[in-house]
């Protein structure tokens, strides 16, 4: 049987922890460089009609946790675009839905269509045809090289692999 006791001790813990600080910071930051490039690359895939999905103002980036962004439109009109609406959803057809007519007064006019509350009928019946812009972004955005934006982030941290 062995008597007595054993002490292990970590030296120099407190320079390891700094440089765990400043790597879970550099993350955190190329996490946020890496939200705004996929932001930037739904702007790109984003429909031009009236420039309201490439704007700046209809994307929120939120920071969860250091290592973690979830990236929503500020307007629900984007999910419309991005997965249809009613009968015309794919895969499976959502509710019908009736858009209010004054909100879609700007865009009949624009198109030539003099009648808003005939859209919002039409949309009602038929629906809207998906255009997956958000998931074209986010495909492309697939080994785009985001290593490097952890190493960049790593570097001007002071911190070499």
């Amino acid at each position: 049987m062995v008597e007595g006791s054993y002490t292990l001790e970590v030296r120099g813990w407190e320079e390891y922890s700094a440089n765990l600080d400043r790597v879970k910071d550099a993350f955190s930051q190329a996490m946020d460089d890496i939200a705004n490039d996929v932001v930037r690359r739904i702007q790109e895939e984003a429909p031009s009609d009236t420039g309201q999905l490439m704007s700046n103002e209809m994307w929120v980036v939120e920071k969860t946790d250091d290592f973690t962004r979830t990236i929503r439109s500020a307007k629900e009109y984007a999910l419309f675009v991005q997965e249809g609406t009613g009968p015309a959803h794919e895969p499976d057809p959502h509710e019908q839905y009736f858009p209010p007519p004054d909100a879609l007064e700007v865009w009949a006019s624009r198109h030539g269509i003099d009648n808003s509350y005939l859209l919002a009928r039409h949309i009602y019946r038929y629906g809207t045809q998906p255009n997956p812009y958000a998931t074209r972004a986010i495909e492309s955005s697939q080994g785009a090289g985001y290593t490097k934006y952890m190493e960049d982030a790593l570097a001007r941290a002071g911190v070499t692999a």
